[in-house]
């Protein structure tokens, strides 16, 4: 963790430099860290310029820049690799990931022991939200599936933050929309949706949240996720495989045909 310590003003004030330490100087964020946030719903942040893409994350890149000023010094780069197990359904959230090139996976325990995936969270967004809203602890399993680098962040930090600019406010409560809606969409196709649909969808959605075309995944990981057997998906798999529309060797799903893959979704896809 990056030690940092704090001005008169409660202000971000790093110790040491970060990833992000050029882009800090070119966009003179070193004065926009000075300005002390003011609580008054009438407040017109003087500063309305978005980050940009400092990042391959998208909600950090939709932050402005007073935002990212603050939270920058307690940003740090980590690498994940494929299953590791972030959070436990109880566990204290001590940490939350803004995802670049790695995948996360939120699962819930069927009563058969069986797992199935109601969320992924890639570059759109975080994981550990719960922190923000309730006691700080986790709701369900939270995974690694697809290896990749994230931002990680105190979550005790992270939550000083929000609750002391409501313009970060703003941005994590339009993200905290769609994590619900994407849960929502999840349940029903989990219990209406065919299998094969299923499967593709997945697989697009991890494409979409990673932006690669190759995953070291097997079919037995992917039946997990999708909370199915495992014969399931090797029936679908070979299917698709026979068209060309992917192939599959050696732990390794490849998307050949983005298109035909597509064209077997179904409609949650576009609605996630």
């Amino acid at each position: 963790m990056i030690n940092n310590t704090r001005d008169k003003n409660g202000c971000a004030q790093p110790n040491v430099q970060s990833k992000f330490s050029k882009v800090r100087t070119a966009l003179n964020i070193s004065e926009v860290v000075k300005k002390p946030f003011v609580k008054n719903s009438n407040h017109v942040f003087r500063e309305t310029l978005r980050v940009g893409n400092l990042s391959a994350n998208r909600l950090i890149n939709s932050l402005n820049i007073e935002d990212f000023a603050r939270l920058e010094p307690y940003l740090e780069s980590v690498s994940l690799s494929f299953g590791k197990s972030l959070y436990q359904p109880q566990d204290h959230i001590r940490y939350i990931y803004f995802p670049e090139s790695a995948v996360m996976s939120n699962l819930q325990m069927l009563e058969d022991g069986r797992t199935v995936e109601i969320a992924m969270t890639g570059k759109e967004g975080l994981t550990g939200l719960s922190s923000i809203f309730n006691s700080g602890s986790a709701v369900d399993w939270t995974e690694v599936i697809v290896a990749g680098n994230a931002l990680k962040l105190n979550a005790q930090i992270f939550k000083q933050e929000f609750n002391l600019s409501t313009s970060l406010q703003s941005s994590i409560f339009i993200y905290a929309n769609s994590y619900i809606e994407q849960i929502s969409r999840r349940v029903i196709c989990n219990n209406y949706h065919q299998i094969r649909e299923r499967f593709c969808s997945w697989l697009l959605m991890l494409q979409n949240r990673n932006g690669g075309s190759k995953f070291s995944l097997t079919q037995e990981q992917i039946a997990r996720f999708l909370g199915v057997h495992r014969p399931s998906i090797s029936f679908v798999a070979n299917e698709l495989r026979e068209k060309k529309i992917i192939d599959y060797r050696r732990g390794q799903i490849i998307i050949l045909n983005h298109q035909a893959l597509e064209k077997s979704t179904c409609s949650c896809l576009q609605l996630i």
